[in-house]
């Protein structure tokens, strides 16, 4: 990511709050990136919460600062940065249905392997900044019960390797 400043955290409550305190304290930059190996708060939509074992998936916010960017145009926003994580992911899954679920979450079929928050600031007529927070399910195999359809991309990857050696005839395995 040239040209972002990159802070880190073993833990935080949630890398979206995380942003908006260095927002409120005036020490936020743009272009910055923060990320962590265990959120204890993730944030979703509304009153959701992301949910996360401790360092087994990406989970990280950018802070950026909009370039005449008015309040009208913050789904833009949203559709260039789903779009262009969906685009990522598909780079390393071949294959796979994904499709977006708008406005927040990358699905594998009917299985939700990633959530983004975007959260704007808005001043007068422009927007301030733009805190982007993103969780993607990488490695993790299990999940918490009560969160519903979960995937991560490790999980993905074990189930087409297994749909392929049950295709593979007994004489040849």
């Amino acid at each position: 990511m040239s040209g972002y400043v990159r802070m880190h955290k073993v833990e935080t409550d949630s890398t979206n709050v995380w942003a908006q305190q260095l927002i409120s304290a005036g020490q936020a930059v743009d272009k910055l990136l923060l990320t962590t190996d265990f959120q204890t708060r993730g944030k979703g939509l509304d009153s959701n919460t992301w949910q996360s074992k401790p360092g087994e998936n990406l989970l990280f916010s950018l802070v950026v600062k909009p370039v005449n960017c008015e309040p009208s145009g913050q789904f833009v926003i949203t559709q260039a940065v789903s779009l262009g994580i969906l685009h990522a992911i598909a780079a390393f899954l071949p294959g796979a249905d994904l499709k977006i679920k708008w406005p927040n979450d990358i699905y594998i079929g009917n299985q939700k392997l990633c959530g983004m928050l975007i959260a704007n600031a808005i001043v007068g007529q422009t927007m301030a900044w733009t805190t982007i927070g993103i969780g993607l399910n990488v490695n993790q195999i299990h999940f918490d019960a009560h969160v519903p359809n979960p995937i991560s991309m490790a999980v993905f990857q074990a189930k087409v390797l297994t749909a392929i050696w049950c295709c593979i005839p007994l004489s040849m395995k």
